[in-house]
Parts: C-alpha cells; structure tokens; sequence
C-alpha cells in the first residue's frame, strides 16, 4: 500500500473517530448502502479510497441530524479485566481495538466498545441500555437472530457470551465470543463450504432481537459493519505439534497440536468416539497454575460422531514465565444418554456423587476410597500457617476439588473450607506440583495439633475422571 493511501485512511479514520460514533436509526440504511458499494468494489486501493469517501459524507451528514442522549453519553468500555475480573481477560487490554460505535433502535442502544482478534477467536465487548432493560441479573440478556458475515459473506458460527448489569454506569456490559480460524476447525458458510477466514476483514454484525430471558425480548435493527484485524497479536502466535495418542481415554482420540497466542491457549485434535461422555483437560503449567477453561468448538467430518470429530479446546493464555504445560485428561460421564444407547468399549458408566467422610491424620498420609473401596488418592501431608492450612492431595481418579470442608471430629462445626472454592481470590490458590502429582490446596482456617478433625469429599468417580497416568507434558519455550 502507498503512502497516499496510508495518509488518505488515517485521515478518515481520524474523522470517523471524532465524529462518527453514533449511528441513529434514520441513516443506518445510508450507510449501509455506502458499504455495500464499497464491498462491491473490486481493486484494492479503489476500496480503501470509496470507503473513505463514503465514511467522510456520511460523518458531514451526520451533523445535521438531530442528537439523542445516547451520541453525548456513549458508553466507554475502559478495561475489559478489571470489568469483569477473570484471569482469562488478564491480557485482553493491551491487544484489543477500540470501536465504540453505537446503534439505536427500538428505544435501545447498543454500543460494540471493543473487538479482539488471534486468528482463532473474536471477541466482541459491548453495552447496552435503554429504559425497556429492566432485568438486572447477570447473564440474563443475550443477543438472538444474529447474522454474522464476513466480508460480505454469512456464516454459521456458534457464538457463546456472558453479561452482567453496571449499577455505576447503568448499562449491561457483556462479551460475544465466536471461534473463527484455525488449520481445519474453519468455519462454515450455510452451504457447508469451508470458508478461509482472512487477518484482515469487514465484520458485518446484524443483531434483531435482545432477549431479557425471564422478560421477553425486544426486538429491533441493531447492524454494525466493523473492520476486525490480527496485526497486533499474530506475531506472537505459535503452533507445537503434540500427536499425541489417547485412545485407551476414548476411541480414536488423539491430540494434534498446541496453538499458543498472545490471548488463547488451543488444544486441536480428533477423535472416533461415537458415545455420550464428553472429553476435556486440565491444563496446569509447570509453575503449578491451571490454566481456566475458556470455550470448545468441533467441527462433524463423521456423520456418526455426536459431538464432532474434529475439535478444538480453550484456555487462558501461558504466563510470561510458563516454560512447560501438563495436560491431563478428563471425562465428565452423561447421566442420561438414550435408552437405546450401547456403550462404546471404554465408556465409563454413571454414578451418583457421594459426600464421604474420613478421620484426617495431621501427622501422615489419609487415604480416600470411592464407595465402592476403589483407590481415589492419598492426602500426603497437611501443612499449618498462622492464619491458615495446605492439604497435599494426590489424586488417582478424582480432581483435586473434590476436597469440601474440614470438621471438629465430634462436632457439627465447619473448621476450614478451600479458599478457591468458597472465597474470591484474585488468582487461584490451588498448585500443582508436577514433580510429584499433588496438588496444594489452601483452606482458609489453621488447624490445631492437639484436636481431631475428619475430612469431607466428594466421589464423583462415575461423573468425573481423571487420567492423570495419560497425561502429557509439552514445552512451550
């Protein structure tokens, strides 16, 4: 690209910046006809300058309409982590863009305040008010009837997001998360086309219904074009091939690849496995941190497969200082499958979860059977602080939150609970120790050596299982 067109696009960009980012309804069709000329366009350096063009009428025109309340106010998504404060979120500022636009309709604003992009994933950030959201919930508004498009062309792309109400700001602030791009877990058009997904592309987003979940929907025309881009993350994108074989986990299930990005880390791989229980993993670096669960996708190459044979898992970007990750696999059993249902030839059968309680050894190890005196794992060692206790677990099916609560042996009095389970920490307190299999878990009250206590769990052997002896250790730097 010359530096004429350089200059020419900031220009504009600068334009739309300042006086562009509300849309009202009346020229919403305007403006999309604009762009609808301008994706028509063949030659390159013609659409950027059309595209100009079309953007700094638009925004001269837009001066001599009339501003509602929601031009002077637009709501400004300032940190995407400390709004909704999860660690997955922990790298998102630095990499996102900034967009801002708003479009009303129906009485509604919604505002789309900032995209990010790796190559496999987009996420959108937005706010939305309005006196007809009345619901203050959170998790309970979410957008219907979406139609997603890229460059011009629509696809079919399973979106899942969160929301939450704003008392500060009297708005809804939420998230839309669609898995875009990656080798061969591309999406697909409505034919069932594979569509190559570029760095670089016009995102057209058309939103006709906010459904209030316990108060109806309102529907309206909320459509959005937004240019999406990669550049600031796509050197920072790696791929390590695992081929990793698990089939004695589940038939036919091998891990391919790992896809590490400044925002995700991507488990790909494919699977045989025709049954009901659904695969997952826990991913712990070797500083013993987990890595939070974030998304799976999968993609049908066999007709025969339920839940795809072609997948794809996320989680939260590696830390600065993570040198390697383990991977351990998980089954969650499905209570209910079809009557007709015959089991593949390693499905694990469903149990109920029991509660079960053993006298805990402060001095030594305590071992934890399932109910049916099965092996579940070993606490190794309990560890007293001053204001606090560590539990050593060495699981051998179960996770190590399978811990509930300590007791005063002989007396109905909850000692100490896990702090991760029942405080909200900033980061997880939970280790693991790779070296030797345990986990650390920290419980929120100190113990006294003088008295007895009895420890509660969970067996949850026929719900969950854990193949730590298949796990799979992979360097990252």
């Amino acid at each position: 690209m010359d530096k004429e067109n350089l200059n020419f696009d900031k220009e504009a960009k600068d334009i739309l910046n300042e006086e562009v980012n509300f849309v009202p309804d009346n020229i919403n069709k305007a403006f999309d006809e604009a762009l609808l000329k301008v994706q028509a366009t063949k030659k390159k350096k013609n659409y950027k300058k059309v595209a100009g063009i079309a953007a700094i009428f638009l925004s001269a025109g837009l001066l001599g309409f009339s501003v509602t309340p929601y031009a002077r106010n637009i709501p400004v998504l300032r940190s995407i982590y400390d709004t909704f404060n999860r660690k997955i979120y922990e790298n998102y500022d630095k990499y996102a863009s900034d967009i801002n636009i708003t479009k009303e309709s129906n009485g509604v604003g919604i505002t789309i305040n900032k995209v990010i992009y790796d190559g496999i994933d987009l996420e959108i950030f937005y706010t939305v008010e309005g006196d007809k959201i009345i619901n203050k919930k959170p998790n309970s508004i979410y957008f219907h009837n979406e139609s997603f498009k890229v460059n011009g062309e629509e696809l079919f792309i399973g979106g899942m997001g969160s929301a939450k109400y704003d008392e500060e700001g009297k708005v809804y602030v939420g998230s839309s998360n669609y898995l875009i791009n990656s080798g061969n877990m591309l999406p697909t058009n409505y034919k069932g086309d594979i569509i190559e997904v570029p760095d670089e592309f016009l995102l057209t987003l058309e939103i006709n219904e906010i459904s209030l979940v316990e108060n109806g929907s309102i529907k309206g025309a909320w459509n959005f074009d937004i240019p999406v881009s990669n550049e600031k993350l796509k050197n920072g994108v790696s791929e390590i091939e695992i081929n990793a074989d698990l089939s004695s986990v589940q038939d036919g299930l091998n891990l391919d690849e790992l896809i590490l990005t400044p925002i995700n880390t991507a488990i790909r791989g494919t699977t045989d496995y025709k049954g009901y229980n659904l695969i997952n993993y826990l991913i712990i670096d070797d500083k013993g941190r987990e890595l939070e669960k974030k998304s799976s996708s999968s993609r049908h190459e066999n007709d025969d497969s339920i839940f795809g044979d072609i997948f794809m898992e996320r989680y939260k970007e590696i830390y600065d200082d993570t040198e390697s990750i383990t991977i351990i696999p998980r089954v969650y059993v499905i209570s209910n499958p079809p009557s007709d249902y015959a089991p593949e030839g390693n499905d694990i059968k469903w149990q109920p979860i029991e509660t079960i309680k053993v006298k805990l050894n402060l001095n030594g190890e305590t071992n934890l059977t399932t109910c049916n005196g099965e092996d579940y794992g070993t606490i190794t060692k309990v560890e007293n602080l001053e204001d606090r206790s560590y539990i050593y677990f060495k699981p051998t099916r179960g996770g190590h939150d399978v811990l509930q609560k300590i007791e005063e042996e002989g007396k109905e009095t909850n000692v100490s609970y896990p702090s991760d389970k029942y405080y909200r920490v900033e980061e997880g307190t939970t280790k693991y120790i790779p070296e030797t299999g345990e986990f650390v878990i920290e419980f929120h009250k100190p113990l006294e050596e003088e008295k007895e206590y009895s420890i509660f769990y969970l067996d949850n052997s026929g719900n969950e299982v854990y193949f730590f002896d298949k796990a799979i250790t992979v360097d990252v730097k």
